[in-house]
């Protein structure tokens, strides 16, 4: 007589194990692949539209994932003994170079990126800063969905 682990319950456990680790391992890799797309992505249109300025010292920098101007946000500061209005000239000038060469301008790739420049008061210099933010977590506070709505749902509907 057949016992338990001969039962079709059984086998049909056990023929779902297989199932349930090939989705996992296959969801993971799909995830990882997407992720170093995105990251070299991102990586390349930050280094072409947010380059460091020649003769620059980095002061500061964070990231929060593997690399800077990878996935995540990027935030970098640059000073330059050359006065504002040069710096904003060669940050047109590559934004142009970029636009022509990899049709690529802030505000229309994958990495959301801004800079600024602050003439220091001393009249030293130039402090620049950049900030990219790549693949952002999905904002859906713009179609009325918040943390708070999930925790604590209405009473409507």
């Amino acid at each position: 007589m057949g016992g338990v682990l001969d039962s079709p319950r059984r086998r049909h456990y056990a023929g779902c194990l297989p199932i349930l680790l090939l989705s996992t391992v296959g969801v993971l890799a799909i995830s990882g692949l997407l992720t170093y797309i995105f990251d070299r992505q991102c990586h390349h249109e930050a280094e072409t539209l947010l380059p460091a300025y020649p003769n620059a010292t980095l002061e500061d920098m964070s990231f929060t994932f593997m690399r800077p101007y990878g996935v995540g946000t990027t935030t970098m500061a640059y000073f330059t003994s050359d006065n504002v209005q040069d710096v904003r000239e060669y940050y047109i000038d590559q934004a142009v170079l970029a636009e022509e060469q990899y049709d690529m301008a802030l505000g229309t790739t994958l990495a959301n990126m801004q800079r600024r420049f602050v003439d220091m008061r001393d009249g030293s210099g130039t402090r620049i800063q950049f900030v990219a933010v790549c693949a952002r977590p999905l904002d859906l506070s713009s179609i009325g969905i918040t943390r708070a709505n999930i925790l604590e749902p209405s009473d409507e509907g």
